[in-house]
């Protein structure tokens, strides 16, 4: 694995790649939107993605904007970008560790900043950096134009993530057992806890965020759409068995994983309850705010 991702609990290979797109698609179904229609684009809206992956967000949402628009995609790894030469004019996509220290040419550039599927990230629900990151990549300004008035609220934030921990495997009828993919979910609940990823975060990012100072905060739990469940299923089971790979077979078993045949051979099982209509689900949390007030003087 390449040096920049020695992090990743996840892998970064096509299979990986195939998997985030998956993932974007069931979260894009379930909220039924891109942005937010709370948070305002004006013609020459510069937005930032972070974890941007394979650039996915951006590439889907950049047909949608005016086309004076501009999109940055960042990830800590370039590994899973399209060719540069096959974006879009006004989409670019670059490398950027969010929770180092931001780059000065970066501040307070971004009207709008949009962050997706980082918990995995975070380790022992400490999201202070992060947030503080994510806040100095927003304008100060209403939208990002010289002239706006100084004294309101500045850019956006929309932050949308799933609660891994909460997952469950749901069969469509009584006579078709979801026993595997059941074991495997509380069996990978404690696989996160075991590696200090806890989801308590996602149920006080409203507070964390007032606490940071963000104003005109709203928070969203669309509710799932049954019909999605297969699909997020595959997608879970392909996020597993990168575990398989990028954790268990580099760092050893886990006590409630095994090692990564074992968790292999399970999800083998798992996809044969896939393959007779058993389904995933998991809740999906957004939150919309705004930059804290700034005054000049």
């Amino acid at each position: 694995m390449a040096e920049d991702t020695k992090d990743y609990l996840i892998g970064t290979n096509q299979h990986a790649s195939a998997r985030l797109n998956l993932q974007h698609y069931w979260a894009t179904l379930t909220c039924g939107y891109l942005m937010h229609p709370d948070i305002p684009v004006p013609e020459d809206a510069r937005i930032a993605d972070i974890a941007t992956g394979t650039g996915i967000w951006p590439i889907s949402l950049s047909p949608t904007l005016p086309l004076n628009a501009h999109l940055d995609g960042f990830d800590i790894t370039d590994a899973q970008f399209p060719p540069r030469e096959w974006l879009l004019g006004n989409v670019c996509l670059e490398k950027l560790d969010i929770l180092s220290s931001v780059p000065e040419r970066l501040h307070g550039i971004y009207d709008v900043v949009a962050i997706r599927f980082f918990t995995l990230m975070v380790r022992d629900n400490d999201v202070s950096t992060l947030v503080g990151n994510l806040l100095s990549l927003l304008s100060r300004y209403p939208f990002h134009p010289v002239g706006r008035q100084l004294g309101e609220p500045g850019g956006y934030l929309q932050w949308i993530e799933p609660d891994i921990s909460a997952m469950r495997a749901l069969s469509p009828r009584p006579d078709i057992k979801s026993d595997a993919s059941e074991d495997l979910m509380r069996d990978a609940a404690q696989f996160l806890r075991d590696f200090r990823i806890f989801y308590d975060l996602l149920h006080v990012l409203p507070e964390t965020c007032e606490k940071a100072g963000m104003t005109n905060i709203k928070y969203y739990n669309p509710p799932t759409v049954s019909a999605i469940r297969p699909i997020f299923g595959y997608g879970a089971v392909g996020g597993y068995e990168e575990f398989s790979h990028s954790i268990l077979d580099k760092y050893g078993p886990t006590p409630s994983l095994g090692s990564g045949d074992d968790l292999r051979k399970r999800l083998e099982v798992v996809r044969g309850e896939l393959e007779q209509g058993v389904g995933f689900e998991q809740s999906l949390y957004v939150l919309v705010a705004q930059k804290p007030v700034e005054f000049e003087g």
